[in-house]
């Protein structure tokens, strides 16, 4: 889905706020002075920096390459789209600019309604997107967020564009070694339903065997297996962690995703597990050192590993993008996994309690 570019230049003057040079009036808007323009499309991981050109023409450009990204559906917009949308509902903003956010909300989804989208704010107060006209109790909140179904497993997924009724549908396509889920979770997902939407019974050996082989590294599957253990999650409402969740996914190989000129390149499109419980969604991260530290050698042999403030600041930058996008996030290093018993059951406990059942 893109937006209009009516659209796109009303958002372009509310980012910038207040008054402008080109003779608009955001008044209910706070002003955003060259350095703020840049802060505030870095708040939403948008890696750009204002030129000192006109605020608006500029914001308006960077707008429209993020209108330009692909989706995985032409009911959406990109989410680096919907994060600066959302993210021009910040309360803080408005609290420090003494300004009313009921008064912008009302003007921002006046320009919304021409793409038959809307802005609600929820009860804990964090704004979310939608479809104009479609209450919250209404809308099958996975669909939007997935509109293709998620992939999980190893593979990277295959997906098809077919047309049909007018317009483009896109759908994943089952191969082996993946999964896809396609129904909504929530607000709770348990490995009884995951087991279900494939038409079999959770008791089903090969079911079980088929998931934990999704896993990707040892240590994964060791704490998949705790977890499932010691939770009993075929017989038990718990929470199912689903493994190589698949929560982004673009067309693009990875070498081109990861260049300096991409605006991809800091973003995770495949997470270690995800889990929906309670209305939320939840992301479970299994770290070994390559994550935090770079190989220093010798001769061609290991010596040893030094830490990298970069690769630090990545897994920062990392959560700071999934907690945006309202996944809670949970991570788990493999020093604590190959610990004594009593530490591993400890992190079983913390996770239980993370995820709240």
């Amino acid at each position: 889905m893109k937006l209009c570019n009516r659209t796109l230049s009303d958002l372009a003057e509310m980012i910038c706020g207040a008054c402008g040079g080109g003779g608009f009036t955001r008044e209910n808007f706070p002003y955003r002075s060259s350095h703020r323009l840049t802060e505030f499309f870095h708040d939403c991981e948008v890696d750009v920096i204002h030129d000192g050109s006109s605020r608006k023409n500029w914001v308006q450009s960077v707008l429209v390459q993020l209108n330009d990204i692909p989706t995985s559906s032409s009911d959406v917009l990109s989410a680096e789209m919907s994060c600066v949308i959302q993210a021009l509902m910040d309360l803080g903003d408005f609290h420090r600019s003494n300004l009313s956010r009921d008064e912008a909300l009302d003007e921002l989804n006046g320009s919304l309604l021409r793409d038959g989208l809307q802005l609600h704010i929820q009860e804990t107060g964090e704004p979310h997107l939608r479809k104009h006209g479609v209450s919250s109790d209404e809308e099958d909140t996975f669909k939007y967020q997935f509109p293709a179904g998620l992939p999980f497993g190893q593979r990277k997924p295959s997906f098809s564009i077919k047309a049909e009724h007018g317009r483009q549908e896109l759908s994943y396509e089952l191969q082996e070694g993946m999964g896809l889920i396609r129904g909504n979770v929530y607000p709770d997902f348990t490995f009884a339903m995951l087991a279900e939407s494939y038409g079999i019974d959770s008791s089903d050996k090969n079911f079980k065997k088929s998931i934990i082989g999704l896993n990707q590294t040892p240590l994964e599957k060791e704490l998949f297996l705790r977890y499932a253990q010691r939770f009993d999650i075929a017989r038990n409402h718990v929470p199912v962690l689903i493994p190589q969740a698949w929560i982004q996914w673009h067309s693009q190989p990875k070498n081109n995703l990861r260049a300096n000129s991409s605006l991809h390149k800091d973003e995770l499109y495949r997470v270690d597990f995800a889990a929906f419980w309670k209305d939320k969604r939840y992301v479970v991260l299994v770290d070994d050192i390559s994550h935090y530290a770079d190989i220093v050698t010798r001769d061609d042999k290991l010596s040893r590993w030094d830490a990298s403030e970069e690769k630090y600041s990545k897994r920062l930058k990392e959560d700071r993008k999934l907690r945006k996008e309202n996944w809670h996030v949970f991570r788990v290093s493999n020093w604590e996994l190959k610990q004594d018993e009593e530490i591993v059951q400890a992190i079983l406990q913390d996770l239980r309690d993370f995820l709240d059942f």
